[in-house]
């Protein structure tokens, strides 16, 4: 019963949300126009980025290689092997623990896959630093201590 009395309220308020944004009532928070544009500025410049181009090539060039792609299936099949035996708490072999070892160095060994790895670090290392950035600038500056 008091779930529904919460899920009632939930969906009053929703409604009520909704009646005062269609009709033209600005809510509290005010537009948000002018974020959202500059966010997808944001976007586009990120998308422009050497780096984010590197990314998308290395891709490119991993999903175009037969090779890559053998490569990262016999791979992913092993692991999936090995993850169910965990799962089901059965013995994990010798060999399936070399099967796998031998598909990961086989993948550290195709030059499109080095290559996705070193481009995928600098994507990540460039969102990490630009999500901090954001962060730092959403935070408050703290008053120095007397």
């Amino acid at each position: 019963m008091a779930r529904d009395n919460a899920d009632a309220r939930v969906v009053g308020s929703w409604t009520l949300f909704q009646n005062r944004y269609a009709s033209g009532e600005e809510n509290r928070l005010g537009r948000h126009d002018e974020l959202i544009q500059r966010a997808a500025e944001l976007g586009r410049a990120i998308a422009s980025h050497e780096t984010a181009k590197e990314f998308r090539e290395a891709q490119r060039a991993v999903r175009d290689s037969v090779d890559s792609q053998r490569l990262l299936n016999d791979y992913t099949r092993q692991a999936e092997h090995v993850r169910r035996l965990e799962a089901d708490r059965r013995p994990i072999e010798v060999s399936d623990k070399r099967n796998l070892a031998d598909a990961e160095e086989k993948m550290a060994s195709d030059a499109a896959m080095k290559r996705m790895a070193r481009a995928q670090a600098d994507y990540l290392e460039l969102m990490n630093n630009i999500y901090s950035a954001i962060q730092e600038a959403l935070t408050p500056e703290r008053p120095p201590p007397q």
